[in-house]
């Protein structure tokens, strides 16, 4: 399934997707340049299940289930903000703030080298992107899992 981009045009930064949770697996990278383009493979969907995600503080990346361009926050979706104070520096990139989501449907820190099987903490519940906070929130559903069901991919601004 070939995942979607909708990309802001103020945005830059840079996405590792990963076929396996915890980074594992095959990489594939894309670059976000400003003009809202983009530079690396077609992303398959049905094979993501962690990411690496760098960019300037106040970039948000938000993984669909639905590839809609409206009503998609009736599906499940993951925003992922960075966040001053939920961020490393990602050196691999020159040194700017990044985060890391070892598993897309469950919660570890920002800077996880690999999920934590014991922990069962939920993302942070919102049913808007409007609604959210920090650093990661959305509306993630067991029954309906966003890993290996990423049919778009959105990249904006936040203040």
């Amino acid at each position: 399934m070939k995942t979607q981009f909708t990309i802001d045009p103020k945005v830059r930064g840079e996405v590792h997707f990963f076929t396996g949770i915890s980074f594992s697996g095959n990489r594939d990278i894309v670059r976000i340049f400003v003009g809202g383009r983009k530079q690396g493979p077609e992303i398959d969907g049905s094979r993501v299940k962690s990411i690496g995600f760098s960019g300037p503080v106040g970039t948000r990346l938000v993984l669909c289930h639905s590839d809609a361009d409206e009503g998609w926050e009736e599906h499940p979706w993951r925003a992922i903000v960075l966040v001053t104070g939920s961020t490393f520096r990602f050196s691999g990139g020159g040194g700017v703030p990044a985060v890391q989501v070892a598993d897309l449907d469950r919660l570890d820190r920002f800077d996880a080298p690999r999920t934590d099987p014991e922990g069962m903490e939920a993302v942070a519940h919102a049913a808007t992107l409007a609604e959210g906070s920090g650093w990661t929130y959305g509306r993630l559903s067991f029954k309906d899992p966003l890993k290996g069901n990423v049919r778009r991919v959105r990249l904006d601004l936040v203040s």
